[in-house]
């Protein structure tokens, strides 16, 4: 245990110099180039499947915003219909989380199944995929009609 405790810190310590040496090449030999210590440390420390959702909405908001630049869109009214629409998905999100949290806790203390609201078995894994990422897709076309909205 302590090995493997030992290993995950020299990991990330390596990890660390290594990203501390790049940015000190960018800052000395490009002009605006560097390594933004928030980004770097979201890249540490989130998983994946959290990282996705991050680089999808920076990609949207840039081209939003230069969408409204080019319409001569009020940009800080687009940008705060955005702000309050993501921040509701955010909360929604986590309440759905704790509820489902209390539904599964409550099954399983009563002896039923940890996925007590399963409607369908695991051969329905990938179609459940695809309109999840349907689902998504939607999502983002919503968002963007919110936040262009004049």
């Amino acid at each position: 245990m302590v090995n493997a405790i030992r290993e995950k810190h020299n990991t990330f310590v390596s990890r660390f110099v290594v990203i501390v040496f790049i940015d000190s090449l960018l800052r000395s030999h490009t002009k605006s180039l560097c390594l933004p210590p928030l980004a770097v440390g979201i890249g540490i420390y989130l998983p994946s499947s959290l990282q996705t959702p991050l680089v999808v909405g920076a990609i949207m908001s840039y081209f939003l915003e230069r969408r409204m630049r080019n319409s001569r869109s009020d940009v800080d009214a687009g940008k705060q219909r955005g702000t309050l629409f993501a921040s509701g998905l955010i909360v929604g999100e986590s309440i759905v989380g704790v509820l489902l949290a209390a539904v599964i806790a409550v099954s399983v203390s009563g002896g039923g199944s940890d996925a007590p609201l399963a409607l369908a078995g695991e051969d329905f894994q990938d179609t459940a995929e695809v309109l999840g990422l349907m689902a998504f897709f939607t999502t983002l076309a919503v968002f963007g009609k919110i936040v262009l909205k004049k």
